[in-house]
């Protein structure tokens, strides 16, 4: 979730016996998560409300899934063509506002041009439209804050240098906050759409000299999310789970990858914990022992 977004908490009832979902903002101090009937939290949003909730919420049990800005490497020795498809869809569904999304694309820079050309591609088949039409890929921003938030960020990258290779246009006959779909080439990491979460549907290509390079850049980031890999070569994808310091690392995919049955949270700013059906039912139980002894006769 986009770290600039913030909502005003309220308290719903759910199905569950004495159990409630909380929609919680920086400015709802007055709800503590201290409070004694309070058992454990689980929040999905903004970092800044996830570090608050970590540090007021005492010894209570908590997940946290929070932003990311998620890398996904392609290799030279995989199907340019349908990597990059994968890319474009992981970038862009739902207008890119997905936490997982794909905001960082890394590639040797020998294949760049011929990888561009392939992203260029496959932003091109995707439809902006209605969101009620069928066919429509793209549509509109959830609302007009997050969608100046992208505006913002891909106006100061291609002020810094970043060539637009498609897309660029939002707003205006598009319809109402909606982006089109975005290939940004020659960024650099010091760059926004580099450094900072997107949450729209960007698709900004860092190109590296070597492995270890990509790697370093995969890493080079508060968040620690998802990451995907595009590579035949089975120990270079081991290189890559060991290295790179995020909470999945999807092999031949991209970073965008979920199942509801697998563990699914991050590390470093991205929150703590673990989502998914095991986890969750562990996160909202408490272990307690109970041991039989040998007992005596009256």
């Amino acid at each position: 979730m986009s770290r600039r977004r913030r909502r005003r908490g309220r308290v719903r009832r759910t199905g569950w016996p004495g159990q409630h979902r909380h929609r919680f903002g920086l400015r709802d101090r007055r709800r503590d998560p201290e409070h004694e009937a309070v058992e454990a939290i689980s929040f999905t949003g903004s970092t800044p409300v996830g570090k608050y909730l970590a540090n007021n919420s005492g010894m209570k049990e908590l997940t946290l899934e929070l932003g990311g800005n998620d890398p996904t490497i392609v290799w030279d020795d995989t199907d340019l063509e349908q990597a990059a498809v994968q890319v474009v869809g992981g970038a862009c569904s739902n207008a890119g506002q997905v936490c997982n999304s794909v905001e960082r694309v890394i590639v040797p820079e020998r294949i760049e041009d011929e990888f561009v050309e392939h992203l260029v591609d496959a932003c091109e088949d995707l439809v902006v439209g209605d969101p009620f039409e069928e066919g429509t890929n793209i549509a509109s921003m959830v609302d007009d804050s997050q969608f100046d938030d992208v505006v913002e960020l891909f106006e100061a990258t291609v002020d810094a240098g970043a060539t637009v290779e498609c897309g660029g246009n939002y707003g205006g006959d598009l319809g109402p906050r909606t982006f089109e779909p975005t290939v940004l080439s020659g960024v650099t990491p010091d760059m926004p759409a580099a450094k900072e979460e997107t949450f729209g549907p960007l698709v900004p290509v860092i190109t590296v000299e070597d492995f270890e390079e990509a790697l370093a850049e995969a890493n080079n980031t508060n968040y620690g999310l998802e990451a995907g890999l595009f590579t035949q070569d089975i120990d270079r994808a081991k290189r890559a789970a060991d290295t790179i310091d995020a909470g999945g690392v999807n092999i031949n995919t991209v970073s965008g990858f979920r199942a509801d049955h697998m563990p699914y949270g991050g590390f470093k700013d991205s929150g703590v914990g673990k989502e998914g059906i095991k986890y969750a039912v562990e996160h909202f139980s408490r272990e307690k022992l109970v041991g039989f002894h040998q007992g005596f006769n009256a």
